[in-house]
């Protein structure tokens, strides 16, 4: 399937600018860096939430943004999405979108994250979050998460274990854990047994209130294989990991 990458842009709650900004062909991805795409917008008002959306291309003809879209029929959807934000007390804010599947937490799975980079500094406040919930309403798992910390080079510096009921998130603060290390970037490695769990990394800058939010991808999606290829390679990961955190 072949898509617009559509750049939306709202200030102060209204939408001040969209645009198609690129084509994306079949079996095909692509980085975008938002701020070139917005300069060359010349906006008058700068925009203080930004929005890229990925629209089949049968949906629009001509490269023109319908205002109105009426199917004749409703397709399945294979994913929900749904957005997270965060408020500061210094009323900043910070938003990420995210997608699951509908049958999220109905079929019994292991929970493998990775990936986010950590800045450690005092004038950056991490947070590392996981939310433990279903589209099952009679959802009642309780999440084990064994969380562990590495520097640059691999080294575990810490592993910390945190218990997350259904329908809550846990939290683990990065700068509270008082880590053996004068690195400043880190990475981490979360499993859980028997369930999945969103994870959201929160930044928040004191100096100057901004705040980031940040989810990684299941490993799966990183990976260009058949999916009993996937299965196989997070099994071997995840078993590696809890012997390594026994």
């Amino acid at each position: 399937m072949e898509f617009y990458i559509v750049l939306s842009l709202y200030n102060n709650s209204k939408l001040v600018s969209r645009k198609i900004i690129d084509t994306l062909k079949p079996n095909s991805h692509k980085f975008y860096y938002i701020d070139e795409e917005i300069m060359k917008l010349n906006l008058k008002s700068k925009p203080d939430f930004c929005v890229l959306h990925r629209v089949p291309t049968t949906l629009m003809s001509l490269m023109k943004i319908p205002d109105f879209i009426e199917l004749d029929e409703h397709p399945d959807f294979d994913m929900y999405r749904m957005v997270v934000q965060y408020t500061s007390k210094k009323n900043s804010m910070g938003s990420v979108i995210y997608e699951t599947p509908p049958n999220f937490n109905q079929n019994k799975g292991d929970f493998l994250s990775f990936s986010n980079k950590i800045y450690l500094t005092n004038d950056v406040k991490n947070n590392l979050i996981f939310i433990n919930y279903s589209t099952n309403r009679t959802f009642d798992s309780t999440a084990n998460v064994s969380i562990s910390i590495y520097n640059s080079s691999g080294l575990k510096l810490k592993t910390e274990d945190i218990k997350i009921k259904p329908f809550s998130f846990g939290s683990l603060n990065i700068n509270n854990l008082k880590l053996k290390t004068k690195e400043r970037l880190l990475t981490f490695t979360a499993i859980a047994d028997n369930l999945s769990l969103i994870p959201l990394s929160l930044i928040n800058c004191i100096s100057n209130g901004g705040i980031s939010i940040e989810h990684s991808h299941p490993p799966q999606a990183y990976i260009m294989a058949p999916w009993h290829i996937k299965t196989s390679i997070k099994k071997t990961a995840i078993d590696f990991l809890r012997k390594e955190n026994a």
